[in-house]
């Protein structure tokens, strides 16, 4: 009796114990010895899905090729910025426990950002959060006291500080500041679409080069270009900005004129060929076809040449200012990868592609 007494004890503590195994989260993923489960890579998601929200909107995850592109990119997006974090915060050291009190402090934060409600619906809770943020912060660290060499930076600032600025060497005595009052009709060649420019198919540009080539043969026989132009011309103000806000951004003191060094590379010598009070032929740019009425040209007054020069030297600053950054990032980047390639990375397919398909699945309901 005893003896089946025993036995049952023994069996139902081994089924509880399998139970227990089959009802506790599994990872997802490995980073050496550290195991991530669904709730971290949860947030690692909702992050970097409201961040493609932000710039494309949220109906994006709508569209039927678009969309499937945009999730796979915030897959990516979550997963690089989940491996970052893992590998860089194991490098780091805790320098003092000020440092601890300030990043529980951020806690509130965090949970502010994504919001009660979707805490409670995906049963995240704080540990997680103060693990995400622990991570972050640590990476953060480590990041910041990585070693660059200062002298190969300069050198390669100086270098493309002089590519990118060189040709206002001499703004002044080579024309660049000359001014010009002018008007012109656009019909564009494609479209900017979330950054992207989609270039319009051939027969449909064909049609707009043609519109123009008519538009050019009205003018020749005498027609107003103001009325030719509020009948045939396209506002598009971001062509615009690429083919003739192409400078540093300067507005002459005379009001209706802009600066040479404004225009594109692709019209400035085709625009300033054409007569005052006349009109030029057909431009084919990489954007628009165009055809440019110029009413006059004049020179700049000092004035004009000395907040130039005054802008040109900010310019130079700002830039170089970004350019360390940039540089500070490649270095960055290089330290990462170096320690991607020793670190043990183990993902476990099946469960990983199921949580991204539950995530979505949740996301568009």
């Amino acid at each position: 009796m005893k003896k089946w007494i025993w036995l049952g004890i023994v069996t139902g503590i081994a089924v509880a114990a399998l139970l227990i195994g089959l009802l506790a989260p599994r990872p997802l993923l490995k980073v050496n010895n550290v195991r991530v489960y669904e709730a971290e890579v949860t947030v690692y998601l909702e992050i970097a899905a409201r961040k493609f929200e932000e710039a494309a909107g949220d109906r994006v995850w709508a569209m039927r090729l678009e969309g499937e592109e945009m999730q796979a990119a915030a897959e990516r997006s979550a997963l690089e910025s989940l491996l970052r974090a893992k590998i860089l915060q194991a490098e780091a050291e805790w320098s003092s426990q000020e440092e601890m009190a300030r990043l529980r402090d951020r806690l509130p934060q965090l949970k502010a950002l994504l919001g009660e409600e979707w805490l409670k619906e995906n049963r995240i809770g704080d540990e997680v959060l103060g693990t995400i943020l622990q991570d972050q912060y640590l990476a953060a660290c480590y990041e910041a006291g990585i070693d660059y060499d200062s002298e190969t930076i300069s050198e390669e600032l100086e270098a493309m500080t002089e590519r990118a600025f060189g040709s206002y060497a001499d703004a002044v005595g080579g024309g660049q500041l000359q001014k010009i009052r002018m008007d012109f009709i656009l019909c564009a060649k494609g479209e900017w679409k979330n950054g992207e420019w989609l270039t319009y198919p051939e027969s449909y540009r064909e049609e707009k080069q043609e519109i123009l080539r008519n538009v050019y043969r009205r003018l020749q026989a005498g027609e107003d270009f103001q009325t030719l132009k509020k009948q045939f011309s396209e506002s598009q103000p971001e062509i615009e900005s690429h083919l003739f806000a192409c400078g540093l951004g300067l507005v002459p003191d005379e009001a209706g004129y802009r600066f040479r060094e404004e225009l594109h590379d692709s019209i400035d010598s085709q625009i300033f060929r054409i007569e005052e009070g006349s009109f030029g032929p057909v431009m084919d740019t990489p954007y628009a076809y165009l055809v440019v009425w110029v009413e006059d040209y004049a020179e700049p007054s000092p004035a004009e040449i000395a907040a130039f020069r005054e802008r040109l030297a900010e310019a130079r600053e700002e830039f170089q200012e970004e350019q360390v950054q940039e540089l500070r990032r490649s270095s960055i980047e290089t330290e990462t990868e170096r320690l991607k390639r020793e670190v043990d990375v183990q993902i476990w397919e099946k469960r990983w592609s199921k949580v991204l398909q539950r995530f979505w699945e949740k996301r568009m309901s």
